[in-house]
């Protein structure tokens, strides 16, 4: 009933008022409509002036240039210029036709009085309302017997329009547009207006151009747009509403400071809207949406607050709702929608800069392609079929395509995708906050394939990594790490690298988006653990290089190459040795980004072997001197030396190579090499 009255007391007193103002002109002079219109406004407490004044009876023509209103020693509304054009055999019939209104140069602003009332143009619409109703014959004639006329109106011009807007405490905007247009038929039955459907008749086109929202409180635009056009518009009371076309042009939103390279955050080539259907104001139906040359910057500034904070209202300041306007919310039916079809096309870029961390961080997402089919609330459990395309940066590409279900309360979808060229130095910060570790190089493929049911996780994805290399952010990074995978990390990735320098990873990721424990840093540590196990399985056990605590691998354990075994007492490689290490240094050139430590030792045969006078004593009674020590050293630097010149013949370099202090243990121990990683 707000709406209706405000329409009432606003708009339809004021017009009707005119227009007998406007037939008495027939009988009287133009001061006298001039006085009429003076003494509304002073009915309001508004002084009112007018600089010129024009009718033409014959063509029903009416005209007012340079309305001015004051209230309280202050401007509350400027109108340049006003024209009515209507018809006199319409009047007749009980309707007023308004052939054609033109409206130039308006401002005023819509306020709150003391007690939080709004008041439009100096004029407080709630004290309009209490007037009437305190008056028992004016209720009579507004409730029980409306007003039996039919406003129509074919044409309506409204230009150069400013209207502040400063009813709510955390609010404060200016709307300012270069000019509206309505073509068509509009109409109004005043009669109907107690009814529970406002009576409202419409068939025609709309167009605004050159608007702009201005935010007060920051002195920046919030959003401004070239051109709105809406194409046969069709209003049956508000309860059907059928529009064919909407087109939105060069939208801008959020106006960014005055020093910003980029003078707002987002801005939109053009929106179309195809075909809509309102019914009954709670079920709309749309055919098409599509959007086109869209780009955007998201900015985190260097105290960790996003750009777009600014924009957000201060909850304290925030309206407050009623407990009647809540219980009203709850009770009132579901609000329901369906979208044929959503497709957002653009060549430009969706941009993302944090500039409150100290790594670099800038993700720019270009040449987009998304089309989303088949939304509907009502049926929020069918498919909606996708597909999305998208540059990563310079070189990166993105795809997926499938189906989802984005209405369910828990996320649906069947998705398969790739992932091609796409440069990972841009995630340092995820991985970071994942793992303690920054990438200094790498390039990302992968074949993906993302399945969920309500919620949980049955996804699996094939990645690919090119010249990947990860360095840890501090020690305790590294440590933190190394522990949750039971060896050291970079060497993990040394040995999954291939002789290409690529890391190939194929893991299935399970579990509950909705769980606390389901985060980045368990699928890292799990993928890499997996992809260890299956290539240290699969590749390196081909060499019969690794051992196996009981048949089983332990990554912290069982990384253990067969050692190169050597002559008792001598420096000359067995057999067995010899065809180890044949299998070592092919396994070194299949993996070139591995590094092995080569270790000499000598065991009780090699002493009695080099010390034949120490064979008989005691090995209680044993005790080595240092030129002794010297000669066994001696051995296990010769076989060493042995080892690296042979691993150097089948062309390894010798920086991958790293040498230890031979060492001599007695008992029935290794005589010859150990090599670990």
């Amino acid at each position: 009933m707000r709406v209706k009255r405000a329409i009432k007391y606003f708009v339809i007193w004021p017009l009707i008022t005119l227009l007998i103002l406007v037939v008495a002109l027939r009988l009287s002079l133009l001061p006298l409509a001039e006085m009429g219109v003076n003494n509304w406004f002073e009915q309001q407490g508004i002084e009112s002036s007018i600089e010129d004044m024009a009718v033409d009876i014959s063509d029903a023509k009416f005209s007012i240039s340079g309305l001015k209103a004051r209230a309280n020693g202050s401007q509350v509304l400027s109108l340049d210029h006003v024209a009515i054009e209507w018809s006199w055999p319409a009047l007749m019939e009980n309707e007023v036709d308004l052939v054609s209104v033109v409206i130039d140069g308006v401002t005023f602003d819509i306020d709150s009085d003391s007690d939080g009332k709004m008041v439009i143009a100096g004029i407080d619409i709630a004290k309009l309302s209490e007037t009437d109703e305190a008056d028992p014959e004016a209720t009579n004639s507004s409730e029980d017997e409306p007003l039996g006329l039919t406003i129509r109106l074919q044409q309506f011009q409204l230009s150069n329009l400013k209207v502040c807007y400063r009813a709510l405490p955390a609010h404060n905007y200016c709307n300012r547009f270069e000019r509206l247009d309505w073509d068509g038929l509009l109409s109004l039955n005043l009669a109907g207006l107690a009814k529970p459907a406002l009576p409202l008749q419409a068939d025609g086109n709309l167009t605004l151009t050159e608007v702009r929202l201005h935010n007060n409180r920051l002195d920046r635009d919030l959003l401004g747009f070239k051109n709105f056009t809406i194409e046969d518009i069709r209003i049956d009371t508000l309860d059907f509403i059928s529009i064919e076309s909407i087109l939105l042009e060069q939208l801008v939103l959020l106006e960014r400071s005055a020093d910003a390279s980029t003078p707002q955050v987002t801005k939109l080539e053009k929106l179309q809207v195809i075909k809509l259907k309102l019914d009954a104001l709670r079920s709309l139906d749309i055919s098409e949406i599509n959007l086109f040359e869209h780009e955007a910057l998201l900015v985190t500034r260097a105290d960790k607050q996003m750009e777009i904070n600014d924009w957000l209202i201060d909850s304290a300041a925030s309206e407050k709702v009623s407990d009647s306007d809540e219980e009203a919310s709850q009770a009132s039916e579901p609000f329901e929608f369906a979208i044929g079809k959503l497709s957002y096309q653009t060549s430009k870029s969706i941009l993302y800069r944090d500039n409150g961390s100290d790594l670099s961080l800038s993700v720019d997402l270009n040449t987009i392609e998304l089309v989303l089919q088949d939304l509907d609330s009502k049926n929020p459990d069918q498919d909606s079929k996708v597909s999305f395309s998208s540059k990563y940066g310079k070189n990166g590409l993105i795809s997926l395509k499938g189906t989802v279900k984005p209405l369910m309360e828990k996320q649906s979808f069947n998705l398969v995708g790739k992932i091609e060229a796409l440069d990972l130095r841009s995630l340092s910060v995820f991985t970071r906050e994942a793992i303690g570790h920054t990438i200094k190089t790498g390039q990302l493929d992968a074949d993906i394939k993302l399945v969920a049911n309500n919620n949980l996780l049955d996804s699996k994805i094939d990645v690919t990594l090119q010249h990947f290399d990860i360095e840890a952010a501090s020690a305790e990074d590294q440590e933190k790490i190394d522990a949750e995978l039971g060896f050291p990390l970079n060497t993990s990735l040394s040995l999954i690298k291939d002789k290409n320098n690529r890391i190939s990873l194929s893991n299935s990721i399970t579990g509950d988006l909705d769980s606390p424990e389901f985060d980045l840093n368990t699928i890292i540590v799990r993928t890499i653990t997996t992809a260890l196990t299956e290539t240290i399985l699969s590749f390196y056990t081909g060499f019969g290089l690794i051992s196996l605590d009981d048949g089983k691998l332990s990554l912290g354990a069982s990384l253990k190459f067969k050692p190169v075994a050597f002559d008792i007492g001598k420096d000359d490689m067995t057999e067995a040795g010899t065809a180890s290490l044949e299998k070592m240094a092919e396994l070194m050139n299949e993996r070139p980004n591995l590094h092995v430590t080569l270790c000499a030792f000598t065991n009780t045969g090699d002493r009695k072997k080099v010390l034949p006078r120490t064979a008989r004593i005691a090995l209680a009674n044993l005790k080595l001197d240092k030129r002794q020590m010297a000669r066994l050293e001696k051995l296990g630097e010769k076989r060493e030396a042995r080892v690296r010149d042979f691993l150097v013949e089948r062309k390894i370099a010798l920086d991958r190579l790293v040498d230890c202090d031979a060492m001599h243990e007695e008992g029935e121990g290794l005589a010859g090499v150990d090599i670990s990683i």
